[in-house]
């Protein structure tokens, strides 16, 4: 099915409104590839027939199956595994410090003593990454008096499809051996039928949100630490300074904002400056 020069711009600028996500006119082959199946799907006769039917306000799973066959949704336990290092053994023992001075400072104050957002949560394996290491970790360190509630995990994606896997924390075979050892999987994961499903010790940590980057987000409230990695790249100048500022707002004075190996340079070093943790560049904000 042939895609015209108009319906790409038509289609380009729907996307990039509803998600933020710039498409430069030399992928209109990957706009045509990604989207035939779901001309398919709904019996469309043409591209300009699914921009009409996208303009429908009315048909959030059309626009949701859209976007999310437009972004990259790759993603696996420990990706990368260096961020994951660099948190365990760098910020968190930082953090864990910062529950016993929160404790001691208000200790009547109940709840989450550190928040972690994972922005561009996909189905839910970058927070429950970090899950598990928080559990281990105040496991080993059970005598410091921290413990797993005083830490908040939000995870936040635009895509409805990808957050309902993610709640229910269920991955098949193939999902579940990419990045996780098989210690983590029987520890933290349980079996049933074809799927492995994440158990309530880790899930209660993680608060799943959708959430698209592209709109305003600072009634989220601060945070200690950010991951938001391999998002960026997708979004046009001016949408990701309109991000990073808003990070800048939301972090605390001494947080911690991870994003990807290739979107370092994209953050402004005029309001967040770089620290090496391990072999991960962590950028911490610049409050004066």
């Amino acid at each position: 099915m042939n895609l015209t020069a108009e319906e790409f711009q038509l289609l380009a600028q729907f996307i990039h409104q509803a998600s933020g996500i710039f498409i430069n006119e030399d992928k209109s082959y990957l706009v045509k590839q990604r989207l035939t199946p779901v001309l398919k799907a709904e019996k469309l006769g043409s591209f300009s027939e699914l921009y009409q039917k996208l303009q429908r306000r009315d048909n959030f799973a059309l626009r949701d199956r859209v976007l999310m066959s437009m972004t990259t949704h790759e993603t696996s336990f420990f990706r990368d595994k260096h961020p994951f290092d660099a948190f365990s053994q760098s910020l968190l023992p930082n953090l864990c410090q910062r529950v016993k001075k929160r404790k001691a400072a208000i200790p009547a104050r109940r709840g989450p003593k550190v928040d972690i957002w994972c922005a561009a949560c996909s189905t839910g394996q970058e927070p429950y990454s970090l899950a598990m290491l928080i559990s281990e970790y105040v496991e080993r360190n059970w005598f410091t008096g921290v413990a797993v509630e005083d830490f908040r995990i939000l995870a936040t994606d635009f895509s409805t499809q990808v957050l309902v896997q993610a709640v229910e924390g269920r991955y098949n075979t193939v999902e579940i051996a990419r990045g996780l050892g098989d210690r983590y999987r029987d520890k933290f994961f349980s079996k049933e039928g074809d799927y492995w499903y994440a158990n309530e010790s880790i899930r209660k940590m993680v608060t799943f949100q959708r959430l698209n980057l592209k709109d305003p987000f600072l009634n989220l409230g601060g945070f200690d630490v950010i991951f938001c990695r391999n998002v960026l790249i997708y979004f046009d100048e001016e949408t990701q300074k309109k991000v990073i500022r808003q990070f800048h707002e939301i972090i605390v004075d001494d947080g911690f904002v991870v994003v990807g190996s290739s979107e370092n340079l994209l953050v402004d070093k005029q309001i967040f400056k770089q620290e090496r943790h391990l072999e991960t560049v962590v950028h911490v904000p610049n409050k004066a």
